[in-house]
């Protein structure tokens, strides 16, 4: 599907830029399409095909939220820490302001992280692995 490709080439650009490990920028040498990229996110498809729909939803809603979270948080971080960076456009509020902003939308996503993972054993299990893995993939960029 498209989203496979679209995600798949989201990975390949964060190897590319040091942000996920270096082995994901691997682009087959024919087509350019990013290969281990692609089949990281098929293994993890195949892992979930076996889960009921609900039980699929509320993986993806939890990482969905999360990465909200922590999208929003890094805008806070971003403009606490370089606050005169040229950014294409700009929020018109001190890091205070930024802050006051997002405030809403990560409780709000913070809410629906618990209420997902908590929906069932299943749920949760995978939720927790997928977080350990992803912090396993992230430890060597964090460490270097």
């Amino acid at each position: 599907s498209s989203e496979l490709l679209e995600d798949s080439f989201q990975l390949l650009g964060m190897a590319e830029a040091g942000l996920a490990p270096r082995f994901f920028a691997v682009r087959h040498p024919r087509l350019g399409t990013p290969l281990l990229a692609i089949l990281f996110q098929l293994v993890i498809l195949s892992a979930l095909i076996g889960f009921d729909f609900e039980s699929i939803m509320c993986i993806d809603n939890f990482f969905s939220a999360a990465a909200a979270t922590l999208e929003f948080a890094a805008a806070v971080q971003l403009r606490r820490r370089r606050p005169a960076m040229s950014r294409p456009f700009r929020i018109p509020c001190g890091t205070a302001g930024v802050a006051a902003l997002v405030a809403l939308p990560i409780v709000i996503a913070l809410f629906v992280c618990v209420s997902t993972a908590m929906e069932t054993r299943a749920t949760l299990t995978i939720i927790v692995v997928g977080l350990a893995f992803g912090l396993l993939l992230y430890l060597p960029l964090w460490l270097r």
